[in-house]
């Protein structure tokens, strides 16, 4: 969950809800098993860290602000 809020503040430049802090936790926690089933190689936690930094920078927010 640290990580989690520690992106946030990084990228969007404040803390995550705690529905965010919630869905990012499980989405690190749950990358590996989606990548396995839809064939993507080598999944690692470096790779999920790496989708949901995307995800938060791919966001309308980040857009707005920068």
């Amino acid at each position: 969950a640290r990580g989690v809020e520690a992106a946030y503040r990084l990228i969007l430049q404040r803390p995550p809800s705690s529905d965010e802090l919630r869905l990012g936790a499980q989405f690190i926690a749950e990358y590996g098993q989606v990548a396995g089933k839809e064939k993507i190689s080598t999944p690692s936690t470096d790779a999920a860290w790496t989708a949901l930094c995307q995800s938060l920078i791919s966001s309308a927010e980040f857009r707005y602000l920068y």
